[in-house]
């Protein structure tokens, strides 16, 4: 992951992921359910961590909620690769982080994680070896971190 970063066909590939989850974001702000399957894959896989009563995400994928009672309006968007990070808040008390798997032009998968801190780490074998026993290297960290007097979990997500 790391050797490739200067690589500028994975930079246009990531720039791509990128536009791809950021329609995605605009789509559902609109109410575009056409423009939201085209970009979905069918066999969508969704993950959530959280509070149960905090799954708005899957609500929207789903149909289950026609109503917005929450609107995703990313703060930050990082893309690694396939991986697209994006976060963001409401207030003091919603904080989630979004991480979506883009494969050819569609969304294959969504993490999600409500009221949770992430922290990315880069576990290939390269990395590891050239930091001599380390735990990897940190790709991406939460932003919001700090900046919450509260404690929440955390969660480490290894690639």
């Amino acid at each position: 992951m790391v050797a490739l970063e200067g690589n500028p066909v994975l930079r246009a590939e990531e720039d791509a992921n990128k536009a791809t989850v950021m329609a995605l974001y605009a789509a559902l702000d609109g109410g575009d359910c056409s423009r939201v399957a085209e970009i979905l894959a069918p066999d969508l896989e969704w993950w959530f961590h959280g509070p149960p009563h905090c799954q708005y995400m899957k609500h929207m994928l789903t149909g289950e909620s026609i109503h917005h009672n929450f609107t995703f309006k990313p703060q930050s968007v990082r893309a690694i690769g396939s991986m697209i990070l994006a976060e963001g808040w409401e207030g003091e008390h919603m904080y989630w982080v979004h991480v979506w798997s883009v494969v050819n032009g569609l969304i294959t998968q969504v993490r999600e994680y409500f009221n949770t801190w992430i922290i990315v780490r880069d576990l290939s074998p390269v990395v590891l070896k050239a930091q001599d026993g380390c735990e990897g290297l940190t790709l991406w960290r939460s932003e919001v971190e700090g900046r919450w007097e509260k404690s929440l979990p955390g969660l480490v997500l290894a690639i």
